[in-house]
């Protein structure tokens, strides 16, 4: 049985999956020991489950094998959009400089498998370096430091020097209790790098563990000496970027509800902005207190959303498989549809129309229509007199309107057609890159270009999409 740790805005819906695939849920919060009557374990984790920086997803971190079991049962959820890294976090390797570049050293660390290490070093000689910030794919370069790194769960081994205590632990009689440790056990060459679960460990339990790591790193370094090159030496920590779609949200909410009471596109809101996610309090607040008004909430609460925003501006969040995110000018609801909004975007500088190629001008604007029943959306532009110039259609997963913005997220084809051209798909070649990289199904692969099969031949004729 793996033990986790949940945090942030999905916490109650994964801790209610994450029992029910046998997990234990170790150092919960307040309000998820609450709502799961369980008793507060102060286990260190397996793996850490919190919310990406933006919110449109979950980070996991933790012993590979745990992460990749929880990967595994997270997949199976329709909108979900895994993106785990190449390398472990702290995983150390001997490696073989390949090439210098400028104040840079190339390393191959593992067949095909590159780093960026600071410094100069003879181009063919070994190297033990450790992964101090791993790669997502083998197009890209991990970020490597020299050295062994020791990563035990309450505390990480570092080549340098000093002690440091998580951020994540404000007793400062702990901070304390954890410096005064680690100054008398001092590891000549180590940075001793206390973790969070330190906070809920006995003096003698931290001991024993630092004396591990001591023991690991001794260890660690024979086998360095005598290891052959492109191998790794030790197992770091498996980090996957774990992205949800709509339909991912609206799964998950179902997971809440079967827990507390929850609206739908709970998910949605609480990602959105502030006061997506103050609505969705208040109106889950107010719910609880009268059945007849849950209910009306239950019943109209997508009707009441949409025709709010009219007359709003709405941010534009387009969400690349890659991990980037690309904020697109906002617009201005100008009209509401059954399941969406149309957006005016008025541009002020010059420019080209991406995938069309032609130009841009101060005055043009966009008419973007955004359905969330469909799998696409779709740019109109006009120019500032209202002539027609072309439709760009980005092939994405359902999108999601909340109080605050627009999102989808990307699936790299889209359909274009300037003024008086042919339609035609572009940018096929970066959704086979997405296959072949994992992070899209064979199915959702076929799915995207039908779809932007069928727009093409609508585009054909008369009437527009």
């Amino acid at each position: 049985m793996f033990k986790v740790r949940i945090r942030g805005i999905y916490a109650t819906a994964l801790t209610n999956l994450a029992q029910k695939w046998g997990y234990k849920v170790v150092q919960a919060t307040g309000p998820i020991r609450e709502r799961f009557k369980i008793d507060f374990d102060g286990a260190p984790p397996d793996l850490t489950v919190k919310d990406l920086e933006h919110k449109e997803g979950v980070l996991v971190i933790g012993k590979p094998e745990a992460v990749q079991d929880l990967l595994t049962k997270i997949s199976g959820i329709e909108g979900v959009f895994v993106r785990k890294s190449i390398v472990e976090l702290r995983s150390t390797f001997r490696g073989v400089v390949r090439e210098v570049r400028g104040n840079e050293t190339v390393v191959e660390i593992s067949p095909g498998v590159y780093g960026r290490l600071r410094g100069f070093y003879p181009v063919g000689s070994e190297i033990t370096v450790y992964v101090r910030r791993p790669t997502f794919s083998k197009n890209e370069y991990a970020e490597l430091s020299e050295g062994i790194a020791v990563v035990q769960p309450y505390v990480t081994l570092l080549p340098g020097g000093g002690i440091k205590v998580s951020e994540h632990i404000r007793d400062l009689e702990k901070r304390k209790e954890l410096l005064t440790l680690g100054y008398s056990m001092n590891i000549p060459g180590y940075c001793i790098k206390w973790r969070s679960s330190a906070q809920y460990a006995d003096l003698l339990q931290l001991s024993e563990a630092l004396k591990k790591a001591y023991e690991r790193v001794v260890e660690l370094e024979k086998t360095a000496k005598k290891s052959e090159p492109l191998t790794k030496i030790s197992e770091g920590e498996s980090i996957a970027e774990v992205l949800f779609a709509s339909q991912a949200k609206r799964e998950l909410d179902k997971a809440r509800r079967e827990v507390v009471y929850t609206v739908d596109g709970h998910h949605t809101f609480k990602s959105s902005g502030t006061v997506s996610s103050v609505v969705t309090d208040f109106l889950e607040h107010i719910a609880s207190f009268d059945e007849n008004l849950k209910k009306y909430i239950e019943d109209n609460l997508e009707k009441l959303h949409i025709s709010f925003l009219k007359g709003r501006k709405l941010s534009i969040k387009h969400i690349k498989l890659s991990g980037e995110i690309i904020k697109l000018a906002p617009g201005i609801v100008v009209d509401v549809l059954k399941h969406g909004v149309i957006l005016k975007r008025v541009f002020t500088s010059k420019g080209i129309y991406n995938g069309l190629n032609i130009a841009k001008e101060p005055g043009d604007y966009d008419l973007m229509e955004v359905n969330t029943d469909k799998w696409y959306v779709v740019h109109n532009y006009f120019s500032k007199k209202g002539d027609f110039k072309g439709t760009y259609i980005s092939i994405s997963t359902p999108p999601e309107i909340s109080f605050d913005e627009v999102k989808y997220i990307d699936l790299a084809v889209d359909v274009v057609r300037a003024k008086d051209s042919e339609p035609e798909i572009i940018d096929r070649e970066e959704l086979d890159a997405y296959l072949e990289e994992n992070l899209i199904t064979k199915e959702l692969y076929e799915k995207a270009i039908k779809i932007a099969e069928e727009l093409v031949n609508k585009l054909k004729s008369p009437k527009q999409v």
